[in-house]
């Protein structure tokens, strides 16, 4: 029982068109044809709706009777699978578009790739879930286009991922140093530490308050603590030279002795930074420090530390943009944390990433993040290797423990103890 309804505003139908139409016919199907707002049909609930009015190609707002059309599909409560890309929406740059003449589907069944604005918060509304579908389009061919648009997924992080050697010992896999920790927030620099440690770093060294010092050692034997000479916040007292990566931010407060600190360590230290939490409020503050900082350094804002660093926006996309700009402009990576964490590159290219889910948006979930990337960076991955490896791994741990107790149970703590099956699961090779 399947009624066809055909929007006759439309004009130069596709030979595909004509084809399945002429089939259609010959199958004794009765197509209706809407050329007028009174031809549109209500919609039950308990019907099923299947858009197909347009695809990719839409450039421009939707009018005329197919506007109409949409608008009853979205006010009908009926389910709504949209094929390829619901109607209406663009695939990339939706800020000029009318968001009231856009099928909101249920479900999006989604041709061989994802598209742009699939990733953007802004267009949740309209794509339910997005099954994407793979219709045999040959993958070599992918492989030759110059894009600056990339999907994270599992086995690009695993061809990226080092084997390690039978005899490796712990200086092999490097020497991090974290800063950060204050009287009020011992808890972020503990998950950042256990985070890196559980990434792979064969030594960690955290430079804390003296207040943070016990708690540290009782919660994370395994690092090493260098107390700062100030009892509750962190001073110029910071030792740079013994380390392969330093990471900063997290539980740091932005005391005005800290933010010197700072200044002192990106005058000093040769080596690309990751900046997080107060480090990046504090450069946000200080934004001619930012010319100051070594290159291929690292930033690993979520939203709103993003907009102090960067200002505002109007629209996802234009947030996307910026990210682009501010690192090609500073030569850096920066990792905007969010549903499809994204990862822009000095010669402008993003990666978003493919795993992690709502669970994931739980206190300490992005410290435990620059500590994984600390890992990885103190082992001898690039800076960008460092941020495509740590973000994948980090989802993953987070979407086991999800499907293990639920997001609603997920905290940080359950992440990091999940890495190691994160790490066995991106190496592992489905046929």
């Amino acid at each position: 029982d399947v009624n066809v309804f055909i929007i006759q505003s439309i004009q130069n139908f596709s030979s595909d068109f004509i084809i399945n139409e002429e089939k259609y016919k010959k199958a004794k199907g009765k197509p209706v044809y809407l050329s007028d707002k009174k031809d549109i049909p209500i919609f039950k609930k308990n019907e099923l709706i299947v858009d197909a009015i347009f695809g990719t190609g839409i450039s421009r707002p939707v009018e005329d009777i197919a506007m109409h059309t949409i608008v009853s599909m979205n006010n009908s409560d009926a389910p709504i699978i949209a094929i390829d890309i619901p109607s209406g929406l663009f695939c990339e740059d939706n800020s000029i578009n009318n968001k009231t003449h856009i099928v909101k589907a249920n479900y999006t069944l989604t041709f061989q790739t994802p598209k742009i604005s699939f990733f953007l918060e802004e267009n949740a509304t309209y794509l339910g879930e997005i099954i994407t579908l793979d219709i045999s389009l040959h993958k070599h061919y992918f492989e030759t286009l110059n894009s600056q648009w990339y999907l994270l997924e599992k086995n690009m992080v695993r061809n990226l991922l080092k084997k390690r050697n039978k005899f490796s010992h712990k200086g092999i896999f490097g020497h991090a140093l974290i800063v950060g920790g204050n009287t009020a927030q011992a808890g972020a620099i503990i998950l950042a530490s256990k985070a890196c440690i559980r990434a792979g770093a064969g030594l960690v060294t955290v430079h804390t308050p003296k207040c943070v010092r016990g708690v540290l050692q009782a919660n994370v034997p395994e690092v090493m603590v260098k107390a700062d000479i100030n009892e509750d916040y962190i001073t110029k007292s910071i030792e740079i030279t013994p380390y392969h990566t330093i990471a900063i931010g997290p539980g740091l407060g932005q005391n005005e002795a800290t933010a010197a600190a700072l200044k002192v360590m990106i005058d000093n230290y040769q080596e690309p930074i990751i900046f997080d939490a107060d480090a990046i409020n504090i450069l946000a503050g200080n934004k001619n420090w930012l010319e100051l900082i070594p290159a291929l350094s690292i930033f690993t804002p979520h939203a709103g530390e993003f907009k102090r660093l960067v200002g505002n926006y109007s629209n996802d996309f234009e947030k996307i943009k910026m990210q682009l700009d501010f690192s090609a402009k500073y030569n850096c990576y920066l990792v905007l944390k969010g549903a499809h964490t994204s990862i822009s590159t000095p010669d402008k290219k993003i990666y978003f990433n493919s795993t992690g889910n709502p669970g994931m948006a739980t206190a300490g979930a992005g410290d435990a993040l620059t500590g994984i990337i600390t890992g990885l960076k103190a082992q001898g991955y690039s800076s960008l290797d460092s941020c495509l490896i740590g973000v994948f791994l980090h989802g993953t741990a987070g979407d086991i423990v999800a499907k293990k107790f639920s997001e609603e149970s997920l905290i940080t703590s359950d992440i990091i103890n999940a890495m190691g099956k994160a790490f066995k699961k991106i190496k592992k090779i489905e046929l």
